[in-house]
């Protein structure tokens, strides 16, 4: 359900359309809406306009079609003749920098270039048309705001928070990415009518009613989102009503009372022919790249650690909730308790709920650990083709990797075990759709 159809030609300056150099680029894209890029052969022959809506075959609708003006001053001419019709024909057309001159072919010229600036000139005469100077998305929010169908999300302020929007026959599914280097507090409105919206946990599957408030212009669900997260909001006929204030199971409202640290030794244990010992111990928790051995420090791949710990009696029989904190872990955990797993984690924060896995007295605590690919590859880069553990095709990304640094890889802690006299729902996860009270 994106808002925007933005057409992009596929020719630069340099003959290569290219990708942003740097992904966050995006970040400074606006977020109060969505949109798709488009090409010459979607618009030429697959588009057309439908009660005001730009409709694609494949079901995909947009209220907006926006043109950047391409930088060569050269546009096909069968694309700029259709956009002058769909014009016609009631789109809302918005044009970003200055009309092309001439077309990327010599077949008719100059004719052809001709009938290009005749269309280009309809196009400009059309008082429904909107034009900017150069390109500018955020220019669009007020005309797409406008538009017969806005986002069906709103937010005040800056929230650096991304929407991505599928409609079904009985649901709104609306995927929330927290994108910002902090976490992210913040009530957003969301133009949903008639469904009880409900949180989808990605990496549970546990589906929890939301607690949220009705006003004239949607629904209103205060979001709370740890660094990087993201969550599954979903709006569809559930027969339910406004649910009474309960507790979303990715939050941590409730601080753990007591907790106890678990320092280790760590019997750490590597794969055959990979360069390091099959076991060593650790005293204290460190990154591999910090170890003595050579084989540990230029290790990259899946090795695990074992340890064990006492857990008092009166801790364990009288919390409400118990949760395992890694603290920092590089990149990738598995985690099993008492031979029970506890989940996988990929990203902060690394907590887990050990309520039911955590015993009176000598525990048995499993941390299997799988770091990037750099540190190995970079190693490899100062030796010969036949002495090299990795293979990479092509041989020249050695060269690229030779005199990077290597990143910090393992288990790095510190790892804590936390107790709640009350239930909290904490998981890995983190993330919070807070209650109205």
């Amino acid at each position: 359900m994106a808002q925007v159809a933005c057409y992009q030609p596929l020719r630069t300056p340099t003959g290569l359309w290219r990708l942003p150099n740097n992904r966050d680029e995006l970040s400074k894209d606006p977020k109060q809406f969505a949109y798709d890029l488009i090409n010459d052969d979607l618009i030429q022959n697959h588009m057309r306009s439908e009660n005001g809506q730009l409709v694609l075959p494949s079901g995909a609708s947009y209220p907006v079609l926006y043109i950047q003006s391409p930088q060569s001053g050269m546009m096909p001419l069968a694309t700029v003749s259709k956009i002058r019709d769909l014009l016609k024909d009631g789109a809302t057309v918005v044009w970003a920098g200055p009309a092309p001159t001439k077309c990327p072919t010599l077949t008719d010229y100059p004719q052809r270039d001709e009938q290009l600036k005749s269309a280009v000139a309809e196009i400009f005469a059309d008082s429904r048309l909107f034009t900017f100077e150069k390109h500018d998305l955020a220019g669009l929010v007020p005309i797409v705001e406008k538009s017969a169908a806005p986002p069906a999300w709103k937010t005040f302020g800056d929230v650096p928070i991304r929407f991505v929007h599928r409609r079904t026959t009985d649901a709104e599914i609306l995927f929330l990415v927290n994108r910002a280097p902090n976490p992210v507090k913040a009530t957003i409105t969301f133009r949903v009518t008639g469904r009880t919206p409900e949180l989808w946990d990605p990496s549970t599957g546990r589906i929890t009613p939301v607690r949220y408030e009705e006003t004239a212009e949607g629904v209103q669900v205060p979001v709370q989102m740890p660094v990087l997260a993201s969550a599954f909001l979903v709006f569809r006929d559930s027969g339910s009503t406004n649910p009474p204030a309960a507790t979303i199971p990715f939050a941590a409202e409730a601080t753990a009372t007591r907790q106890i640290e678990i320092a280790g030794p760590w019997q750490l244990e590597f794969p055959e022919s990979q360069g390091a010992p099959a076991k060593v111990t650790f005293e204290q928790l460190e990154s591999w790249t910090d170890a003595d051995e050579q084989g540990i420090r230029d290790f990259s791949g899946i090795a695990t650690y074992r340890t064990t710990f006492t857990c008092p009696a009166d801790l364990a029989e009288q919390a409400a909730q118990v949760t395992l904190d890694l603290g920092q872990v590089a990149e990738v955990c598995e985690v099993w308790l008492n031979g029970q797993q506890l989940g996988i984690a990929w990203h902060e924060p690394y907590r887990f709920n050990a309520t039911d896995a955590v015993n009176s007295g000598e525990n048995r605590l499993e941390v299997r650990v799988a770091n990037l690919w750099l540190n190995r590859v970079r190693a490899d880069a100062q030796l010969p083709p036949d002495g090299r553990i990795t293979r990479i095709v092509p041989s020249s990304w050695y060269d690229r990797c030779r005199e990077s640094k290597p990143l910090p890889s393992g288990l790095l802690g510190p790892v804590k075990l936390q107790f709640t006299t009350h239930w909290a729902n904490i998981t890995h996860q983190q993330i919070t759709f807070t209650t109205i009270q």
